[in-house]
């Protein structure tokens, strides 16, 4: 099974000014191309609502990601046989924003959920957010694989690194690449060895393909043509194209 985990459909309603000002190519019309573009079995539909940045209220907000995840419902509703839901929340929002990931579940089959890097000041490591469990990194989780070797020695060797400033309080009881190999990252990127880097750091059983395509259409067989380049046996390579997708996803 082909599975691409990282696709944006955005909500027509935000689709224009104030909420974007240039044309939006976040389509149900170009991710059904892109999927046909490689062939895939299926893929995974998401919003990243960036325009809730510019919205005061919770309700006002609540009601945009309420908004975004029953259309991509309607979207995998009109092709079944190609697209897998996801939906939004803001983890620390509060219980208003949870009641909606809790309808978009029931109600709307959501086998995962997005979030953001941040809201109004607020990150996903927040005591409040806490709930959220197993995280799929975008983009390699973008620069961490390279950088977690750094991390661990100043975990390690925490006697010489003082010069480096304080780390008390010290909330962690194992390296941070313990708690890295619990997390998944996809593949969307177009540089193979940064892909294999990621891959060499996680393993395999938590890497997984995905393009972030559209918005850009053309980057779908680019991202694809990528993953026969980063050294994956055949094993891996079913693993990481989509059966770790399909586990997570419960398909």
């Amino acid at each position: 099974m082909l599975i691409d985990w990282h696709v944006h459909i955005n909500d027509p309603k935000f689709s224009r000014p104030p909420w974007w000002i240039t044309p939006v190519p976040m389509t149900i019309e170009n991710a059904l191309a892109a999927h046909a573009l490689i062939g895939l079995d299926r893929t995974v539909i998401s919003n990243a609502v960036h325009y809730i940045r510019h919205m005061e209220t919770v309700k006002e907000t609540v009601a945009a990601i309420e908004s975004s995840n029953r259309y991509l419902a309607h979207c995998r509703d009109q092709h079944p046989d190609k697209f897998v839901t996801t939906a939004t929340c803001v983890p620390g929002g509060g219980d208003e924003f949870l009641k909606e990931l809790e309808r978009a579940v029931k109600e709307d089959d959501a086998r995962a959920v997005i979030i953001n890097s941040s809201h109004k000041g607020q990150y996903p490591d927040a005591d409040i957010a806490r709930p959220f469990f197993k995280l799929v990194g975008s983009h390699l989780g973008g620069g961490i694989c390279e950088v977690i070797g750094r991390m661990d020695y100043a975990y390690e060797l925490l006697d010489f690194s003082v010069f480096l400033g304080p780390y008390e309080p010290m909330l962690i009881k194992h390296s941070p690449s313990h708690y890295l190999k619990m997390m998944y990252f996809d593949s969307a990127c177009y540089a193979p060895p940064a892909a294999e880097c990621c891959l060499k750091t996680i393993g395999e059983d938590h890497f997984l393909f995905g393009t972030d395509s559209p918005p850009m259409v053309p980057l779908k067989k680019k991202g694809f043509d990528m993953m026969s380049q980063i050294g994956m046996t055949p094993a891996q390579y079913a693993k990481v194209m989509g059966a770790n997708a399909a586990k997570l996803l419960k398909l």
